[in-house]
């Protein structure tokens, strides 16, 4: 059940709306990944929803991943006809390598963004699996030590975070959501692990955590100190921290909403 003046959250068809209460939890777990970002000089980015084709062509986005694209469909005019599709990714970090695509940076840095995202699935479920989503991301670029020491920062601060709010969680090895399972980038990636997720007690990875070595800055032509970053994210799907959270507490959004705000650590 949904109201305007109390709790609750609705999902059909793979859509949510989320009472003022259960956003009020949202937009609480989103700032404390913010604060996080701050804490190690990230900076806050603001990017279009929307990434071109060919954008997403360079990352092999439809090689890899074709049953997740998500076409956003114009007004069709005669005008529009000749313009290059649009689709909205399904993971926020794209529109970060394609905002810095050709570019040289200065020094090694972290870029966080609040991304709307989509994918296609087979079926939809709850928070759990949503059509249309919001991930916070935290991504690394510059060198390889500068990736690594990214995830190894951050990964005992989201199992703090996750012990703070009273959820059982546990980690484990991955296969890359930028690759098919069947590609041979997922074959080397099972030999050479790159991923983990933070699982709860369901079955639901809240969070991930993912080494792309320098496969973005190649594709983007993104370079630091004469080679192509490397690059590491730190992905959280908001959706899927109020479900856990809501299994948790049993849709007690006062009590969740106060042990959100009460967290103010990293790691323990």
């Amino acid at each position: 059940m949904i109201s305007t003046t109390g709790t609750g959250y609705r999902t059909a068809d793979g859509l949510a709306v989320l009472g003022p209460r259960v956003a009020r939890v949202k937009f609480g777990l989103d700032s404390i990944f913010q604060r996080w970002a701050r804490e190690i000089d990230g900076q806050e980015w603001d990017l279009p929803v929307l990434l071109a084709e060919s954008q997403l062509a360079a990352f092999d986005y439809f090689d890899n991943f074709p049953h997740l694209a998500v076409a956003a469909i114009p007004t069709v005019r005669v005008e529009a006809v000749e313009r290059e599709r649009l689709f909205i990714a399904s993971a926020a970090c794209y529109g970060i390598y394609a905002a810095l695509a050709d570019s040289e940076l200065d020094r090694p840095v972290v870029i966080t963004v609040n991304g709307r995202c989509c994918r296609n699935e087979r079926e939809y479920r709850g928070l759990r699996r949503l059509h249309h989503f919001t991930m916070r991301e935290l991504v690394a670029l510059g060198s390889a030590e500068h990736a690594i020491e990214h995830l190894v920062y951050f990964k005992p601060r989201i199992l703090a975070l996750a012990e703070h709010l009273g959820l059982r969680v546990r980690v484990e090895t991955a296969t890359d959501p930028f690759f098919d399972p069947n590609s041979s980038r997922a074959v080397m990636q099972r030999l050479l692990p790159v991923k983990e997720e933070v699982l709860t007690d369901d079955d639901v990875a809240i969070a991930s955590l993912n080494s792309h070595r320098n496969f973005f800055g190649d594709r983007a032509r993104i370079r630091h100190a004469g080679e192509a970053v490397h690059t590491s994210c730190v992905a959280f799907g908001l959706e899927r921290w109020i479900h856990a959270l809501d299994r948790r507490h049993d849709g007690d959004w006062a009590a969740v909403a106060a042990a959100v705000e009460s967290f103010d650590g990293g790691a323990s």
